[in-house]
């Protein structure tokens, strides 16, 4: 059996890396197929909610980034994410402390189709499987692309699960959230997010304008995260703490026969 360049797996994992490393307290929010119409409308005067009285902006998100930290699943959906050559869309449910499933979809890659590719891991391995348009978006040579066409790739590369961890891995998340300044915030109004009250909060000093829409609840949750310039990035956060067993993929659909990432 010929074995596959271990390039093409590269090329998803630099993927999920840049999109992920878009996301910061004050940049991005939504869902793969957003949860809000629009873009929240905030009332005119701002209130901070009864839940979360005696709490300053700043120790509000403070807070929800904690429980999303501590959180044994949430599922993160999210679009707009730039990467080169076009941007992605994710659906991913993670479970602690280190596994996760779902999607990763690129747009304008000049690729006919949707480009789509399945990801997994569990127990410290990674699983990578592209649809015929995200091959053909790869320029993969024809028997690769065969070989390769409904299978997942497995790999127990260090190197490549580090770029698959920062979707996986809700510690790594919440430190790519707030790598950048997380104080600042005022308070910008209240929203409904699916049917849930949310407060609004925003960094006036921030040249993004971005909001984070955290619920109001005894214990906060960041429900979005929004880009309000720019591609207007979005990641959206639910089922908190939902039960999920994430399992890997039947051996049979496994291709073996890809080379180790140095």
């Amino acid at each position: 059996m010929r074995t596959i360049s271990a390039g093409i797996v590269a090329a998803v994992i630099a993927l999920s890396a840049a999109a992920c490393s878009s996301a910061t307290p004050a940049r991005s929010v939504g869902s793969a197929k957003p949860r809000m119409s629009a873009r929240p409308r905030t009332s005119a005067t701002p209130a901070t909610p009864a839940p979360l009285a005696g709490l300053t902006p700043d120790q509000i998100v403070k807070k929800a980034l904690n429980h999303l930290d501590a959180a044994s699943s949430v599922r993160i959906t999210g679009g707009g994410l730039p990467t080169q050559g076009g941007s992605v869309a994710i659906d991913i449910t993670d479970v602690a402390p280190a596994s996760c499933q779902g999607m990763i979809a690129v747009t304008s890659t000049g690729a006919s189709g949707s480009p789509v590719a399945a990801i997994a891991k569990v127990d410290g391995t990674a699983y990578v499987k592209f649809n015929p348009s995200f091959l053909a978006a790869l320029h993969m040579p024809a028997w690769e692309s065969a070989e390769l066409n409904g299978k997942y790739i497995e790999s127990k590369s260090s190197s490549e699960i580090a770029g698959l961890s920062h979707l996986c891995v809700l510690s790594t998340l919440v430190k790519d959230f707030i790598q950048g300044d997380d104080t600042g915030f005022v308070e910008a109004g209240t929203v409904t997010v699916e049917g849930q009250p949310a407060l609004a909060l925003t960094q006036p000093d921030s040249t993004d304008g971005d909001t984070v829409y955290v619920s109001e609840s005894a214990i906060p949750e960041i429900l979005s995260l929004q880009e309000s310039v720019g591609d207007g990035a979005f990641l959206d956060f639910t089922n908190f703490n939902a039960p999920v067993t994430i399992t890997a993929p039947p051996d049979a659909d496994i291709f073996h026969g890809i080379t180790s990432l140095a």
